[in-house]
């Protein structure tokens, strides 16, 4: 297994810097329509219909990048696979769980009502949890189309 196995990857288009830190935003997967890399082939487009849905994709900030880059210039980012599945599981499977041990634990020890508020409620703290934990995870820049002159 190669390298590039164990990471993930996407391209950002860069949005605005400061002295620090370079704001970028995620391409759609649509975009490749027009560079013929969506790998749809004879079948078509199947996820231009849902393009639309997300008026403006939220910003990511990338802290001490190391090349200079400008407003428009794309950048292919990666992260390691671990990482992606890690915090996926701490901002789903992890609420999931707590979802559905306090609707056991509330059915278990009262009935429907008590089980629907233990359930909204550990969720929630859950949530709350994983959001003050202030998980970082740096991207590596592995490729660079520099578009300003």
């Amino acid at each position: 297994m190669s390298e590039d196995d164990d990471q993930e990857q996407t391209w950002v288009v860069v949005k605005r810097r400061n002295e620090q830190d370079v704001f970028v935003e995620m391409q759609s997967d649509a975009a490749g329509c027009a560079t013929g890399h969506c790998g749809a082939g004879a079948v078509g487009c199947q996820s231009n219909a849902f393009v639309g849905l997300f008026a403006t994709a939220p910003l990511l900030r990338l802290k001490d990048v190391p090349i200079t880059v400008n407003e428009g210039d794309r950048l292919l980012l990666s992260l390691p696979r671990k990482a992606v599945f890690q915090l996926a599981f701490l901002g789903y499977g992890l609420p999931l769980f707590a979802l559905l041990l306090g609707l056991w634990l509330g059915q278990t020890l009262a009935g429907d009502l008590t089980a629907l508020f233990l359930g909204i409620s550990a969720l929630l703290m859950t949530w709350l949890a994983v959001g003050k934990l202030g998980l970082v995870i740096e991207p590596k820049i592995l490729e660079c189309h520099l578009l300003s002159v």
